[in-house]
Formats: C-alpha cells, structure tokens, sequence
C-alpha cells in the first residue's frame, strides 16, 4: 500500500513489479512512503465487508513504444509498447507511522486497488509514476509492472535497470 498515493497494488505472481520507494539521494527526496498489509489486518478488513475502489485509468495515460536491444538479442531491437499512469499524492506522510505497516479501515476503503489495469490490450508495461504537493516537478517510480513476461528469465537486476532507464529516457515519444 502506498497511503500517500491512496493506491493499493495487488501482488502478481505472473509479471515481475520494480518499486522504486528508497529515498533518492541525488534529489534530497525522501521515498515515498509504503506499506505491507499484515494478514490478520486483511481478514479484519474482510471480516468488516470493507472493500477499496476499483482503479481509475485516467483518460491522460501516456502511451508510446520504445525499442532497445536486450541481452538475449543483442543484434537487434526490440519493441515494448509502455503506458505511463501518473498519481499525485493525496495526503502528507506523518513521521510518528514510519515503520509501521498499520493502515486504517478509511485509508484501506479511500484507496484504489490496482490489479494490472490497462487501457491498451497489447501494452507490455506498465509504469505508475507519483509526484508529492510540494515537489510536482520530481516524478517517483511506484511501480513498473512487466506484463505477460518475466524479465528475470533472460536478464539481471542491472539490466532490468537499463531497460526501465531506456523507458524513461524515451517517454517523451508518445504514440497514440
């Protein structure tokens, strides 16, 4: 669960999720502020009939192809069609919860639940990306979900940080 975000991420055990909520250093940021539900917290939230929101896909998702070679094909390109799904944050961290993975029942029915939502069939990643009220020009990587393939098969943490770069570098070609 990400609280600022009111966002909550389902677990996928079908596609790889790269989270980037360490502090960021080179920007004087802190990390956005996460946390993992305690099982005897979920059923307790189940138990109360208590449901989060569906996923909203704003009408402003970005959507655009990149090509890059990978490490199993090196001799040419391939090509991922992206789409960038954008949040603001909705409330301030407070300092006395950091550490803690409790989240109230009005956190937990105020979120949105993303489960893999797409606005394109054929897109192969998606990437959530956040920004807080008082810094809106720093983007933060929440999540970047590979879709209908694992990464992992074929490349290391190193080089799946290459390709998220690469992605990041060349989201200003969008597509339609």
């Amino acid at each position: 669960m990400l609280p600022e975000f009111s966002m909550l991420i389902k677990t996928s055990f079908n596609t790889i999720d790269v989270h980037a909520l360490a502090p960021d250093t080179s920007q004087l940021r802190s990390g956005a502020w996460h946390a993992t539900m305690p099982m005897d917290l979920a059923l307790r939230f189940k138990t109360a009939g208590a449901t989060p929101k569906a996923f909203q896909l704003k009408e402003n998702v970005k959507t655009f192809k990149v090509e890059c070679a990978l490490p199993w094909s090196p001799e040419r390109n391939e090509s991922f069609n992206v789409e960038l799904i954008h949040m603001e944050q909705t409330k301030s961290f407070h300092i006395g919860r950091r550490g803690t993975n409790n989240i109230s029942i009005a956190e937990f029915t105020g979120s949105q639940r993303y489960t893999g939502e797409k606005k394109n069939s054929d897109c192969d990643v998606t990437i959530v990306t956040g920004t807080f009220k008082d810094d809106p020009s720093t983007q933060l990587l929440l999540l970047m979900r590979f879709h209908n393939m694992d990464p992992k098969t074929y490349i290391n943490d190193e080089q799946v940080q290459e390709l998220y770069s690469s992605v990041n570098n060349n989201n200003n070609n969008v597509i339609k």
